[in-house]
């Protein structure tokens, strides 16, 4: 059986609260939910500081003033060779198939 609106007591209890009572009842949970946006809204703008600055550490020494993604375009021929480097002797490492297996 569906309830009409005005009989659910919650509505009943809305109703029948002032504006200003509902507002202090309230006003815990709505301060926590704007210092949760506030912290949200902070950390967004940190990582997007982040990707939009020059890269550190030692990329920063050799590579002054470029971004990750530069450096990583710049790696990228170095680490592709030195992976199919990798795969050639793991090839070369790998036992023998037995006689008489299908390989």
């Amino acid at each position: 059986m569906k309830r009409d609106l005005p009989e659910s007591p919650l509505y009943r209890i809305f109703r029948e609260t002032s504006p200003e009572e509902l507002k202090e009842f309230f006003a815990p949970a709505l301060r926590a939910a704007k210092e949760d946006q506030k912290a949200i809204s902070a950390r967004a703008k940190a990582i997007r500081a982040a990707r939009e600055t020059p890269a550190t550490s030692i990329f920063e020494a050799c590579c002054p003033g470029s971004t990750a993604d530069e450096i990583s375009d710049q790696l990228r021929p170095y680490l592709k060779k030195a992976w199919e480097d990798q795969q050639s002797i793991r090839q070369e490492e790998a036992p023998d198939p037995e006689p008489g297996s299908s390989a």
